[in-house]
């Protein structure tokens, strides 16, 4: 390939410094006058790094240079800011080949403008819309020749105003940049002591410590047959192996391939690692295949703590507020600084019937929850400890005590990693399977990473009692397969159910898809719990604490795309009462959130988005509500006390460079537990869709980018759900002499970095060019669309069948602004039609239409149709009218039919059928469900193909091309022949016999040649 070694100078700071701390906006102007880059934080890497100099400048002494480079390279600088609507100012300069070396500027990947040739300074301006906005300069040369200084110049650059982070008023940074800590009283109290506690502490060695790579000792392939036995003897034969200073003894490495696991294997011995080669399907795969509940990894000990006798101490402190590490106890004689501890809380009558939680069956001895702690100070009888507590001891409710344990044998340094894990199931609510991934009990100082569950009908990952300082990071829990009751669909779970003792755990940088819970804590836990920057898709329930109090939990950059609940769950399932106290939402996003506070107790929900919403079950006080719907600063409140602890250090131990410039769910959403998850390792449009022309070459090409340790290229073709190798370890694929039959075949690269497998996208060779261009995203508009210009860069105009009685518009749904509309129970059909496109499909070619589409809960009966329409809005500015709006005028597309016959529960089955109602294309789609539509409409045949596919929702990237998979209609016929080239598009639904419920319609995109 040509060198395309991309020189990149990225800064992502959305309103802040980096993930750890925050900034408020400063200036919003970058004059380069400091003669460096250090007025953000600029990244700069590659051959041929941009620069300042003084040599050329519009003001001042300094200005920015791209970078020298040679033929067919590319100079980039990049910077990401979170702004308010405005403008964009800078000045540039190009002295370059005319036509052929250019300098562009782009917003969000859509360019704005270039320049070439001989160019002095001069000032331009584009507008900037309200948002994450990322500016890119970029100087590339083609293939030859060079004329003038062969660079681009930029100077005074004059960003909109950034937009500023809120600040809680319990935890903010301080002029040192260190947090600050707030008091607060809790419900029903006047006393304000509290603080939210420092979390950090919770992970592998109580935080901040990366993750050991252990050595391999032996190297397994896998059999014919059952591997059971075999992987476990080489996890017995690790385990009888002297460890070493640190505690390690060794790693098991499975290599790539399939491996059949027919009952549980075990580690019960530290220092032990279970290793495979990538969480992806070609990487190390166990299956588990036997038709019953077990877990297929195991990592336990024995548990359950002895008290010492002759060293229980009472607290005597009268309330030990949240966030305190000191408290005094009658006598202190027996401590020794270094002591590990159990510190106790001992609730009373007064505390449970105060709750209401009686009537669920709590008593006071199942409540004693344990706080593992270490002595760090004793100053007369005041005890210090390394680690705050997350819940008040007051003698009003009881007290607490102290006491030293017996030892546990509790394995420590063991890990498992690098595993893709995957359950038999006989069908989709099969329960007479594995039921977990991976469980840890009663460890210590473990670890669970690069791990993906798939098929499971409980968790991915299960932390249980006796564990502490454990970190779960990039795991992923896929496709569950059990029925959606109780007790199942838990992807990632923290529970404590023989012992309420489970502490110090983190999980960060999890994918969960269709979990009943994707993120939660089980019964007594104590805390602290971390869930940082995780990610939730189609969830059926809430994330948060599930039931009988956990305590200490932060939720830190969650994403759930249903609830974040934190409640009084009353007589829910067997009586869960209240799910917990001290529970810190922090930057969390949900469909739905709930926050109340237990009386003496406090949760909070602090710079979260979705619509707020009180408890389910049980009317209790709000808890602590700041800053709904605008994000606070710091991003993540772990990360930042993490800083503040121990140093910026120790978060780059635990963290990737995007976490600590920005969220991260956007690479959640793209990653979905697939690969290993890393940072890019090449360039994200790479490799390219070929369009098909027969007897031409396609050359499919990955870009790497700079500073990626790539190590080995694997070529594969996607056929019939299988990967077939395919071409050589090169950065390039080439399919020779392209013919018709050619069509549809799909390919990607697996990029084997330092860090483990990384999937390019699918580039597949197409007939048609998916180039798409937007035609409405409704974001811009409000209230009846009728009569206004369609929003994208399309053309087009707005009609509708609705004007007297208000059917149709626009309103807001899963965080966006969408088309609605319903039918009539009289009069004509309802609807709405954007037409008049610039580029329509002419009769000769082929374009698509893409949409996305929803049918709300309790929907019909009625018919809805939509797609493309010849109707041109240009010709007639009416043309949506009572005999317009009808099937037949749409030529390509849908219809989805639901009858009352169909209505269960108050949920009705939807057909997929054609315009025409001659095929039914897909039966049942699902309500409450989001789709992506695809009509790829052949103008020259008059035939078209359909695909549709669930997607969650308006706002997530709309994709390169429909998928092979996602075909539900081939060679479909028009629903009318026509002459006529194809210029818009029509939804709408037929005259109804009794109310329906608005269909919803966004995200409109168009394509023609």
């Amino acid at each position: 390939m040509n060198a395309r070694n991309w020189v990149v100078l990225s800064v992502f700071l959305l309103g802040m410094a980096g993930a750890v701390g925050g900034q408020t906006a400063g200036d919003t102007s970058e004059d380069f006058e400091t003669n460096d880059f250090s007025q953000f934080a600029w990244v700069r890497a590659g051959d041929a790094d941009w620069s300042t100099t003084s040599q050329e400048r519009y003001g001042g002494a300094y200005s920015a240079r791209s970078g020298a480079i040679a033929d067919n390279e590319r100079s980039r600088l990049q910077v990401t800011l979170d702004c308010v609507t405005g403008t964009i100012t800078f000045h540039r300069k190009v002295s370059s080949e005319s036509g052929f070396d250019l300098l562009t500027f782009c917003i969000d990947g859509v360019e704005q403008g270039k320049w070439s040739g001989q160019r002095d300074w001069a000032e331009v301006s584009f507008p900037v819309t309200e948002g994450a906005r990322l500016f890119e300069w970029t100087y590339s040369k083609d293939g030859s020749a060079s004329e003038g200084q062969d660079a681009a110049w930029i100077d005074d650059i004059v960003f909109p105003a950034r937009s500023q982070m809120a600040e809680s008023s319990l935890v903010y940074e301080g002029a040192d940049g260190r947090l600050v800590y707030a008091t607060y009283a809790n419900e029903g109290q006047t006393n304000s002591v509290n603080v939210i506690p420092d979390f950090s502490h919770c992970g592998y060695m109580g935080g901040g410590v990366a993750i050991p790579d252990v050595p391999v000792v032996t190297t397994l392939s896998p059999q014919n047959g059952d591997d059971t036995q075999m992987i476990q003897d080489a996890i017995n034969y690790v385990s009888f192996l002297s460890p070493d200073a640190d505690g390690f003894r060794g790693a098991v490495l499975l290599t790539a391939g399939r491996y059949q696991v027919s009952r549980s294997l075990t580690m019960t011995v530290g220092g032990v690692v279970l290793r495979g080669q990538g969480q992806d399907v070609l990487g190390t795969v166990l299956e588990a295949t036997d038709a019953y509940g077990y877990d297929v990894i195991r990592v336990n000990g024995d548990g359950g703590y002895s008290e010492q006798g002759r060293t229980i101490r009472l607290i005597t402190s009268s309330y030990i507020p949240v966030g305190a590490y000191s408290f005094a106890v009658a006598g202190s004689s027996g401590y020794s600084v270094g002591d590990w501890i159990i510190v106790q809380r001992t609730p009373n009558q007064l505390w449970i019937n105060e709750l209401g939680m009686g009537q669920y069956g709590w008593r006071t001895d199942s409540y004693r929850l344990m706080y593992e702690r270490y002595v760090v100070d004793i100053t007369g009888n005041t005890i210090t400890i390394d680690s705050p507590l997350v819940e008040v001891i007051e003698n009003k409710y009881g007290g607490g005590r102290i006491f030293k344990s017996h030892p546990l044998s509790r394995p420590a340094q063991c890990g498992v990693e690098d595993l893709r894990i995957e359950s038999t199931y006989a069908s989709d609510t099969d329960e007479s399977h594995p039921w977990n991934a991976v469980v840890l009990e009663d460890v210590e100082d473990c670890w669970v990473r690069r791990v993906t569950g798939q098929y499971f009908a409980g968790s991915c990952v299960n932390v249980e009692s006796d564990s502490t300082r454990v970190t779960v990071e990039d795991c992923a829990y896929l496709d569950p397969k059990s029925e959606i009751t109780g007790g199942r669909r838990g992807a990632f779970a923290i529970s404590a159910e023989a012992y309420p003792n489970t502490n110090h755990i983190l999980f960060q940088r999890c994918y969960a898809a269709y979990a009943r819970h994707s993120y939660l804590t089980g019964c007594r836990v104590p805390g602290p719990s971390v869930f940082v920057d995780c990610y939730g898709y189609n969830c059926w329930l809430d994330s948060g604490p599930h039931h009988r109090w956990a305590t200490g939990t932060l939720y830190d950059n969650v994403r759930d795309s249903k609830q974040l609940h934190v409640q009084n769950r009353g007589a829910s399932g067997t009586g869960h009462g209240w799910g917990g106290a001290q529970q810190v939402l922090w930057n969390c996003q949900a469909g739905s959130l709930i926050c109340e506070a237990p009386k003496g107790g406090m949760n909070f929900a602090i710079g979260c988005s979705g619509k707020r919403n009180n408890g389910l079950w049980v009317d209790e006080p709000d808890g602590w509500w700041e800053h709904l719907g605008q994000p606070v600063s710091p991003r993540s409140l772990y990360y930042k006390q993490l800083e503040d602890r121990l140093g910026l250090a120790a978060v780059e131990n635990v963290t990737m460079l995007e976490q600590r410039s920005a969220g991260i769910w956007p690479d959640l959403a793209d990653w979905a537990g697939c690969y290993t998850f890393q940072s890019r390792p090449i360039e994200s449009d790479t490799p390219a869709d070929k369009l098909l022309e027969v007897g031409s070459d396609a050359v499919f090409e990955v870009v790497p980018l700079t500073g990626a340790t790539i190590l080995e290229y694997q070529w594969y073709e996607v056929s019939a759900g299988s990967y077939i190798p395919t071409g050589n370890d090169a950065e390039t694929l080439t399919i020779v002499n392209m013919q018709a039959t050619d069509k549809g075949r799909e390919f990607f690269c697996r990029v084997i970095t330092d860090k483990g497998p990384f999937y390019s996208r699918n580039a597949a060779i197409c007939h048609v060019d998916y180039n798409l261009r937007l035609v409405e995203d409704f974001e811009a508009m409000s209230g009846s669309p009728d009569g206004k210009i369609a929003t994208g860069v399309s053309g087009g105009m707005w009609d509708t069948q609705s004007e007297r009685t208000g059917n149709v518009g626009v309103t807001g749904r899963d965080y966006s602004q969408v088309l609605a509309y319903c039918g009539h129970s009289g009069g004509s059909s309802r609807g709405a039609m954007v037409s008049g496109f610039t580029n329509p499909i002419r009769n000769d070619e082929v374009g698509v239409l893409f949409f996305r589409l929803m049918f709300p809960p309790s929907f019909g009966p009625a018919n809805h149709y939509m797609g493309i329409t010849e109707l041109n809005l240009n010709l007639d500015p009416d043309a949506m009218d009572a005999s317009a709006c009808h099937k037949a005028n749409v030529v390509a597309g849908l219809g989805v039919l639901s009858a009352a016959s169909n209505a269960a529960n108050g949920l009705v089955d939807m057909d997929v059928v054609t315009t025409d109602e001659t095929a039914t294309v897909l039966a049942s789609i699902t309500h409450s469900q989001w789709y992506n539509v695809w009509i790829v409409a052949d103008n020259a045949t008059d035939t078209y193909d359909l695909y549709l596919s669930p997607t969650e929702g308006p706002g997530t990237p709309i994709p390169d091309r429909p998928l092979a998979e996602d075909l539900i209609g081939e060679g479909l016929a028009f629903g009318k022949g026509t002459s006529w080239s194809l210029r818009g598009t029509m939804f709408f639904t037929e005259p109804t016999t009794g109310a329906t419920k608005f269909v919803n319609i966004d995200d409109i995109y168009w394509s023609a040649p």
